[in-house]
């Protein structure tokens, strides 16, 4: 009888445990995981969108380091384009100067020589007039 009366009480106990188990599950356990589970939410929620905004930041940089390089590109052909543009440019400026320097050479020139034809042909002239009055002078002495 010792192994029945053993028994109930195994029996007992085991039911005041279930009991007790189901009672603090309800009450008391249940609540605890639930904070718990908020508790791990409120810390993992922040660490999850600060990873995801980094991840957006990373791909934002990459987005500005691309179009960053692009307009660098664009900026260096653009460069060339107008220093290519101003070397021709200067080219033909410098062209047209120094044709117009040389007309104006040539032009200066022509002044120059119509001006010694001209001081010539007076000189002539003159040398044939002081070669008459010397003359002249002379043959009357």
């Amino acid at each position: 009888m010792d192994k029945m009366a053993l028994s109930w009480t195994l029996v007992a106990q085991l039911l005041m445990f279930l009991s007790a188990m189901g009672i603090l599950s309800h009450f008391l356990f249940k609540p605890m995981m639930a904070v718990f589970a908020k508790r791990r939410e409120m810390a993992e929620g922040p660490r999850e969108r600060a990873a995801a905004m980094d991840g957006e930041v990373t791909a934002a940089k990459q987005t500005v380091e691309t179009a960053l390089a692009q307009a660098r590109a664009e900026a260096g052909k653009l460069r060339n384009a107008l220093l290519s543009k101003a070397q021709s440019d200067e080219r033909s400026v410098v062209g047209a100067a120094r044709e117009q320097a040389g007309r104006s050479v040539a032009a200066a020139r022509e002044d120059i020589n119509g001006a010694v034809r001209r001081a010539r042909e007076q000189l002539t002239v003159e040398a044939e007039t002081l070669a008459e009055e010397l003359a002249n002078s002379l043959l009357k002495v």
